[in-house]
């Protein structure tokens, strides 16, 4: 699963490494072999991240990952959500504050996330009330500190999150 989802969420973000932060958009993500590896439902942000008083700005992105239906090699893949943040590295567990219009969804140890490089995730199995209050919300935010000693910030604009969500849902054969 590490190695589909690292390519899925890599060649998103090199694409909108040059796009403009802003609204939600699905990307079909297709192999070097034109076949359809996964889909990506996405919007990006920039966040602040505080390390010793110096506070820095980051590229940051809220990302619904899945792999595609001619995907054959991983039949064990899930769908994950996952939060990039570009100057972030580990790959240890993190503990997050979760909040939609302010009000906290997930607080510290309640939920997990893993690291890996730039990446936090999990799978959307595990962020049911997440992705709820997501759908009722007008922004969400991800707070944190860092195995590095960095405290993190990024606030999301949930204002069209549902737009294309019924077409994420029939591409990745999910109902969330």
């Amino acid at each position: 699963m590490k190695f589909l989802f690292a390519g899925l969420l890599t060649a998103c973000f090199v694409s909108s490494a040059f796009a403009q932060s802003g609204g939600w958009k699905l990307t079909k993500v297709e192999s070097p072999n034109k076949f359809v590896a996964g889909f990506i439902y996405h919007t990006e942000s920039v966040g602040t991240q505080t390390n010793g008083g110096r506070v820095t700005k980051a590229v940051t992105g809220l990302r619904l990952v899945c792999s595609g239906p001619d995907y054959v090699a991983q039949k064990t893949d899930v769908p994950i959500i996952a939060i990039y943040w570009n100057t972030m590295a580990g790959g240890s567990q993190q503990s997050l504050n979760v909040r939609v219009d302010g009000k906290v969804v997930e607080l510290g140890q309640a939920q997990q996330w893993n690291q890996d490089g730039q990446l936090l995730y999990r799978t959307l199995d595990e962020s049911r009330a997440l992705i709820q209050a997501m759908k009722l919300g007008r922004s969400v935010s991800f707070e944190w500190a860092g195995t590095d000693g960095s405290k993190r910030q990024t606030i999301f604009n949930l204002s069209d999150f549902k737009s294309d969500l019924a077409e994420f849902n029939e591409s990745c054969k999910t109902q969330i």
